[in-house]
Order: C-alpha cells, then sequence, then structure tokens
C-alpha cells in the first residue's frame, strides 16, 4: 500500500506544450511532471507551495519567466532531468531541494534561505545569485555573479566571473578531491576555503580584488596572476 500522503497527492503530466499566460499558484499536494517531448512556457510566472512539487524527465522543458518553489523540507524534492530555462527561480522556504541532473540555466538563481539549495549533477549556467544561495556541485558550473555558500563535490568543476562582491551571510567554500574552480575576480572578505584531507583541490584566479581576513584549509593549490593588494598570506599546507 501506499503511504497516505502519497496517495493523496495528485499527478499533473505535461505531454505537449502548455504555454501559462497567467500565473497559477498549485498549493494542493500536486506533483506536476514534464515528461519526454513537454514542455511547459511561463509568460508570466508559476507557483508551488505546500506540498506541491515539479519534476522535469528528459527532453522536457520548462522555459519562460519565473518560477517559485515554496514547497517545504527535502520529503518533497523538486527534480530536473531534462531543460529548465528561466529569467528568474526562486526558492524562499527553509530546507527546500532542486536536483539538476540535466541542463539548469537561469538568470537570476533567487533562493533566500541558508537551509534550501541547488544540487547539481548535471550542467548549470546561472548569471546571478542571491546572498544566501546554496550550491552544491557534483558536475559543471558556470555562473556571472556568484554571491552565498559553494561545495564543490570530487572530480567537479565551477567557473566564476565575480565571486562573493556583495559577500554571502556566511562566505563558504569547500573543494573535493580534484575539484577545479576557476575564478576571474575574486572578493575574499571574511571567506572560508576548505580543501580535502586526501588528494588536492585547485583554484584558480585571475584577480584578487579584496583581501581580508582570508583564511584556507585542507589542501588546496593556489594559481594567481594578479592581486589588488600588497600581499597575500595563506596557511603553509596551501600551494601557489
Amino acid at each position: 500500500d501506499l503511504h497516505p500522503r502519497v496517495r493523496r497527492q495528485r499527478q499533473m503530466c505535461i505531454r505537449d506544450r502548455l504555454t501559462l499566460t497567467k500565473t497559477p499558484d498549485l498549493s494542493g499536494h500536486v506533483e506536476l511532471i514534464v515528461v519526454a517531448g513537454g514542455e511547459i512556457v511561463i509568460s508570466d510566472g508559476l507557483k508551488l507551495s505546500r506540498t506541491s512539487q515539479i519534476t522535469v524527465l528528459g527532453d522536457g522543458k520548462i522555459t519562460g519567466e519565473k518560477l517559485e518553489l515554496t514547497n517545504v523540507g527535502s520529503a518533497n524534492p523538486n527534480y530536473n532531468a531534462g531543460t529548465i530555462e528561466l529569467d528568474k527561480f526562486t526558492m524562499s522556504e527553509p530546507n527546500g531541494l532542486i536536483y539538476n541532473c540535466g541542463t539548469f540555466k537561469v538568470d537570476n538563481l533567487d533562493i533566500r534561505n541558508n537551509t534550501t539549495k541547488l544540487v547539481n549533477q548535471g550542467k548549470a549556467y546561472i548569471e546571478e545569485t542571491h546572498t544566501r544561495c546554496t550550491i552544491e556541485n557534483g558536475c559543471y558550473l558556470e555562473v556571472e555573479d556568484f554571491d552565498g555558500v559553494l561545495r564543490l563535490g570530487e572530480l567537479s568543476s565551477a567557473t566564476i566571473e565575480t565571486y562573493n562582491k556583495n559577500r554571502g551571510d556566511n562566505p563558504d567554500l569547500t573543494l573535493g578531491k580534484n575539484s577545479i574552480l576557476n575564478i576571474e575576480k575574486a572578493y575574499l572578505t571574511e571567506e572560508h576555503f576548505h580543501g580535502p584531507s586526501n588528494g588536492y583541490a585547485l583554484v584558480k584566479i585571475e584577480e584578487v580584488e579584496q583581501l581580508n581576513n582570508f583564511q584556507s584549509a585542507g589542501n588546496i593549490y593556489y594559481e594567481i596572476k594578479a592581486v589588488s593588494y600588497t600581499h597575500l598570506t595563506l596557511p603553509t599546507n596551501s600551494r601557489v
């Protein structure tokens, strides 16, 4: 028998192209599933709240303007194995979760709670993030303006044009074994970089714009081309 919560949940399967001209609010135990060949085009906005959740299967798509998820807790994760391409993706409630195993292209990743996160196991391309954003990256990530918390898994890579210029609430970076982080401009104020204890990670920085109370732990190689400040002090277990 199915769990009572599962039995009460309604499923809406999108198999063709669906264009939303208004801003519907799906708030009553709805699982919105976009199957292969299906597409939701959001011309204004779409909101899923309470225990409603979204699933995009391979070759399914969600495109357009704004998608807002206010579903609460890891018991209601959202999942993308297809393509999500939006102007704005918002998650404001605590303990929210979006898994990406496909392609995730978002101009504004508006994650506003420190306990809510994007887990990327596919390819993610983001223009800017909120200062409370948390991203766990296990594959490939590109961000133009990143603020928040970033965790790179083993063998993963990320490219960031501007790193923590606006400084998130708890700026923190964790790098797994054999992970690579490329940064064009780094603002390292109250930053904590945590490398692996077994093996090494690589951080390549074109230019350090700010440096204040920067801390580095674990095994991290640093390749830095330019530093705006007159000196850079790193722990002895780091390599420059």
